[in-house]
């Protein structure tokens, strides 16, 4: 894990956890099509997402669910679609890019088969 992400666990302002979030979801994150159904953002190690997910809960998005796509080697960590527009409210002034920028088409029901859910859902 990089030096940076590794400090990011130790963040409490609402603020800066928020324009880091911005900044993670500018690099790696992408909305489904319909720019409300969910947001996800992707990670090379399950720690680094999981990380994330602990950091998400400080700012109160606890609605979340990491997955992992054994064949793409990733680890995606997804924000319920029942708060996702918060959390795209949430980062928004600090992104650089928008949120619709990063829509992507939804997964496929044989796609989500090869996916193995890891079973950490906070809230």
């Amino acid at each position: 894990m990089q030096t940076s992400r590794e400090r990011a666990e130790l963040m409490e302002q609402p603020e800066q956890i928020a324009a880091y979030f911005a900044g993670r979801f500018d690099g790696d994150g992408s909305v489904n099509k319909d720019g409300k159904t969910f947001c996800r953002i992707a990670y090379s190690t399950e720690a680094e997402a999981k990380m994330d997910q602990m950091l998400l809960v400080k700012i109160g998005v606890t609605a979340t669910s990491v997955y992992h796509y054994r064949q793409a080697r990733e680890y995606c960590l997804y924000i319920s679609k029942n708060v996702a527009q918060s959390f795209i409210d949430l980062i928004r002034r600090y992104a650089t890019t928008t949120p619709e920028m990063h829509t992507s088409i939804p997964v496929e029901t044989s796609s989500r088969a090869e996916a193995r859910w890891d079973g950490v859902r906070t809230g």
